[in-house]
């Protein structure tokens, strides 16, 4: 494990569970890695062992490489992949896989990947967006998100109705 960088191979396992929405407390149950391991793990001071990185390596479905890449690209349809193969193994981890994820994951990860917010879009829109994944997140959840996300979407006021908002990402 000499070839290793520790603080890559943390970062990078951050990175991965960020992608799939999940928590320190939900990666350590779905790994049974210890939850103050991984926190060190994903710090970059943690000495885990190889039967650590296997456990992490089998749950991600990836290789030694490419979690030890400085320039680690996700694919978008990370979480959809992972949760096919997770399906394939008949996972015990599937539940927390699966699960309705926070609404802050939601617009980061799936409706800004998508192309709905390239025109603006009604609060009724995004809400059916996020129902057709099988997510359903109340309209005003789902509309303070969007507001306190300035630095990703635009809030416009509607032209014809008078209270209403529209919603745009940014270039």
């Amino acid at each position: 494990m000499s070839n290793l960088n520790r603080t890559v191979i943390g970062l990078n396992i951050k990175k991965l569970r960020e992608k799939l929405g999940l928590t320190q407390l939900e990666f350590s149950i779905v790994t049974t890695i210890g939850i103050r391991t991984i926190a060190n793990i994903e710090a970059g001071d943690g000495k885990f062992s190889i039967d650590t990185l296997s456990k992490i390596l089998e749950f991600f479905n990836v290789d030694t490489s490419f979690i030890n890449n400085e320039e680690m690209v996700i694919a978008d349809n990370f979480r959809e992949r992972l949760i096919e193969y997770h399906t394939d193994k008949k996972s015990d981890c599937l539940g927390i896989l699966t699960k309705k994820p926070k609404i802050v994951y939601a617009i980061k990860n799936e409706l800004l990947s998508s192309d709905l917010l390239n025109k603006p879009r009604e609060i009724h829109e995004i809400q059916s967006f996020f129902n057709s994944l099988g997510w359903e997140f109340i309209g005003s959840s789902i509309t303070n998100a969007l507001i306190r996300m300035s630095d990703l979407i635009e809030t416009r006021k509607h032209k014809s109705k008078g209270n209403t908002n529209v919603y745009l990402k940014k270039s």
